[in-house]
C-alpha cells in the first residue's frame, strides 16, 4: 500500500531558511488542531545550521517538534515516527542517507509510517529518497542514478532549474532507458502525492514548476508541467 500522502520539494523551505510558504503546505496537510514534527538531518550529517532553522521556523507553530537521533535503532525509529504527524527529511548526500537507513532498517519504519497516515515531506535528498530511483550526486560530485525506497513509482530530480546539468542529466538517463519515467522539480516548489490521486505540484516562488518526464520511445522525451495545486486547496 502506497503512503497517505508524500511531499516532495525541488529545493528551498525552512532548512535553507527560504520560500516559506512550502513549510506552510507541509504543515497545512497535517490533519486536526495538534501537529507534531520530526525532522531528520542525516543527509546532511545533522548540521546544526538547518536544526537551528527547523527550531527557530517550525518548532513555534506546532506543538511538538522532535529532531531524529541517527544512532536509533529500528525499534527506537518506530517509537519516535508513532508519536508524530509528520516526518519531514532533509537535504544533503542521497546516498549517505539511504545507506545509514539501510544498515538499521530505518527506511523500512518510515515507510510503515506513512502508510499508517505519517505525512512523509522532505527536500532535494529528503525528497528524492522515496521514490523508487533519483539522480543524485555522489561522493565524488558526479550525477548518477541510484536506488531509493521505492515508495514512490519512478524517478526524482530536485534543483530541477537550479543546476542545468541536472535537468540535462536527467532527461538524458530517461531517454536512455537508465532512469524509469519520473518528475523533476524546480527549487520553491513542492510535489504532492496523496494515495489514490495524481501527483500535484505547489510553487512558493513565482513562475517555478515541476514537470512530469517520460521516454518518448524514439530516443527522447517528453516533459509536461504538473497541475497545480493552490495554497490552501485540499491536498488528499
Amino acid at each position: 500500500m502506497a503512503p497517505r500522502l508524500v511531499i516532495a520539494i525541488g529545493g528551498n523551505g525552512f532548512t535553507s531558511a527560504t520560500s516559506p510558504g512550502l513549510d506552510d503546505l507541509v504543515l497545512g496537510a497535517i490533519p486536526g488542531g495538534v501537529r507534531r514534527i520530526g525532522y531528520v538531518g542525516s543527509a546532511a550529517g545533522d548540521d546544526p545550521v538547518r536544526i537551528g532553522h527547523f527550531h527557530a521556523l517550525v518548532a513555534p507553530r506546532v506543538a511538538l517538534a522532535s529532531v531524529f537521533d541517527r544512532r536509533a535503532t529500528a525499534a527506537q525509529a518506530a517509537r519516535w515516527a508513532a508519536g508524530l504527524d509528520a516526518i519531514y527529511v532533509g537535504g544533503g548526500d542521497t546516498a549517505r542517507l539511504l545507506g545509514e537507513w539501510r544498515a538499521a532498517g530505518i527506511g523500512d519504519v518510515f515507510a510503515s509510517a506513512g502508510r499508517d497516515g505519517v505525512v512523509l515531506a522532505g527536500v532535494s535528498a529528503g525528497a528524492a529518497c522515496w521514490f523508487e530511483r533519483a539522480l543524485v550526486r555522489n561522493a565524488a560530485g558526479l550525477l548518477e542514478p541510484i536506488a531509493c525506497l521505492g515508495l514512490l513509482p519512478g524517478s526524482a530530480c530536485a534543483h530541477y532549474d537550479a543546476e542545468p546539468e541536472r535537468r540535462a542529466r536527467f532527461t538524458a538517463a530517461i531517454a536512455a532507458g537508465a532512469l524509469p519515467g519520473g518528475i523533476g522539480i524546480e527549487d520553491g516548489v513542492a510535489v504532492a502525492f496523496a494515495r489514490g490521486a495524481p501527483p500535484r505540484a505547489f510553487s512558493a516562488e513565482p513562475g517555478r514548476r515541476a514537470y512530469a518526464v517520460a521516454s518518448d520511445g524514439a530516443g527522447g522525451v517528453s516533459c509536461a508541467p504538473l497541475p497545480s495545486l493552490v495554497q490552501g486547496q485540499a491536498i488528499a
